[in-house]
C-alpha cells in the first residue's frame, strides 16, 4: 500500500499520453498503439513499453445490415475506402457507410486522403450511438460494447469475437494496452510508478481486468509486434 501517493488521471487518447510521456510531463503515458505508430523516433528514446493487458475490438453494423460476417480482407477494403457498397459482400444493395475511427483492421495501412467516411469519432459509447442511428453503418468498438440496441456484432472469416478466440490467436483484431514508462524518471517518483504498474499486471487485479472488458497478459498463448504479426508466446 501506498498511503501517502496520489494517482491524478488526465482523459484523453493514445496521442495525449504517448505525448505527454515523451515531453516527460507525467509518469504514465497510456496508449492502445506502439510509441512508434504515434511518435517519431528520436521521441521514443527513453521510453518503456510496458504491455499491461489486452484489448480485443471487432466490427459492428446497424442493426439493418443483412451481413453477419466479413472476411479480414474485406474489413480493410471498406475502411480503406475500396469496398463501398453492402452488395460487393454478400449482402443487399446499399452503400456502406463507415463511422471511422483509428483503423485497428488495417494494419498499419493508411486510407487515402480521397476517402471520406461519414463520421470520425473515438469514443466507443459514442461510435455505438452512431452506428446504431446511421443505415448501413460499419465501424468497430472493444468487446464490452458489442451488445446494445441498434447494433449487431459480426463475426471475422467465421471466428466469433471472444477473449477465448483472442487468447488462443485465432480472433486477430486486438492491440495491447501499454502504460509508457520513461528510463529517466525522477528517483522520486519512479519506485511508485513501478510498484502501480506491478500492480496492474498482478494476479490480485487479474479479475478487474477482466470486468471492465480486458483480457490479462497471463492468459494469452499468443504475442504480436509492432507490425501486426502473430506468433506463439
Amino acid at each position: 500500500a501506498n498511503p501517502d501517493v496520489s494517482i491524478a488521471i488526465a482523459a484523453g487518447g493514445s496521442g495525449q499520453g504517448l505525448s505527454q510521456i515523451a515531453e516527460g510531463s507525467v509518469q504514465i503515458g497510456r496508449s492502445d498503439v506502439y510509441a512508434e505508430e504515434k511518435l517519431e523516433a528520436d521521441q521514443c528514446e527513453g521510453l518503456v513499453d510496458n504491455q499491461v493487458c489486452i484489448v480485443g475490438m471487432g466490427p459492428i453494423v446497424n442493426a439493418g445490415v443483412d451481413v453477419d460476417d466479413l472476411t479480414l480482407d474485406q474489413l480493410k477494403g471498406i475502411f480503406l475506402g475500396q469496398i463501398t457498397n453492402w452488395s460487393e459482400v454478400g449482402g443487399s444493395d446499399g452503400a456502406i457507410q463507415v463511422i471511422q475511427r483509428e483503423a485497428a483492421v488495417l494494419g498499419g495501412e493508411t486510407a487515402p486522403d480521397s476517402f471520406r467516411p461519414v463520421a470520425e469519432v473515438d469514443s466507443s459509447g459514442t461510435v455505438v450511438e452512431q452506428v446504431a442511428a446511421t443505415e448501413g453503418s460499419i465501424s468497430y468498438v472493444a468487446f464490452n460494447y458489442m451488445e446494445g440496441d441498434g447494433i449487431k456484432a459480426l463475426t471475422v472469416g467465421g471466428v466469433e469475437p471472444t477473449q477465448a478466440n483472442v487468447e488462443s490467436g485465432d480472433f486477430t483484431i486486438w492491440a495491447y494496452e501499454h502504460m509508457y514508462t520513461r528510463e529517466d524518471e525522477d528517483e522520486s517518483t519512479a519506485a511508485v510508478t513501478q510498484a502501480f504498474i506491478e500492480f496492474i499486471m498482478s494476479d490480485d487485479f487479474a479479475s478487474t481486468v477482466v470486468e471492465e472488458g480486458f483480457i490479462p497478459m497471463a492468459d494469452m498463448q499468443v504475442k504480436k509486434d509492432a507490425e501486426g504479426n502473430i506468433t506463439a508466446a
